[in-house]
């Protein structure tokens, strides 16, 4: 029995656990959950269409006040482009699309739009490496093509 003591504690030493390793967490992420992907935009017959876009933003601080400011990591604020031509930088999750007719990019004759949301870092940079080590976040942006229809002036539909 006196043999067996150190060995049985020389085991209780060599299978201790690993130390615990934490998970990451969540990547940036933005989705642009409104208008629901399938509806189509409305086109209002003086070609203007309006829209309201929300997204959902998580893996970050969203911290529009700090907009302009130093590249901050796990910071930043989101940007809205109509096939590719910059809108805004809204101060919220939500942003009211007032499209005028014939404005960039011109809409008056599209069958549709992509609609670009994305994650930039505080000074505007793509947030497509937030950690800069060289692997895209998969999710920094979400593109989304809407269908437009032509709203009918006598009816409204």
């Amino acid at each position: 029995m006196r043999t067996l003591l150190p060995l049985m504690a020389l085991a209780t030493v060599a299978c201790q656990p690993p130390d615990a390793v934490l998970p990451e967490g969540p990547a940036p992420f933005i989705e642009l959950v409104h208008p629901p992907q399938g509806t189509p935009l409305e086109r209002q017959p003086n070609g203007d269409v309006d829209f309201l876009a929300v997204v959902w933003i998580d893996g970050m601080e969203f911290a529009p006040e700090l907009e302009g400011e130093d590249k901050t990591e796990d910071q930043g604020h989101w940007h809205i482009s109509l096939e590719n031509e910059y809108l805004a930088a809204p101060d919220e999750l939500s942003y009211a699309v007032h499209h005028r007719a014939y404005a960039p990019p011109d809409l008056t004759e599209a069958n549709s739009v992509h609609v670009r949301v994305s994650l930039q870092h505080n000074d505007h940079a793509d947030y497509n490496d937030p950690d800069g080590d060289g692997i895209d976040a998969p999710d920094w942006e979400h593109i989304v093509e809407f269908d437009i229809v032509d709203v009918d002036a006598d009816t409204g539909r």
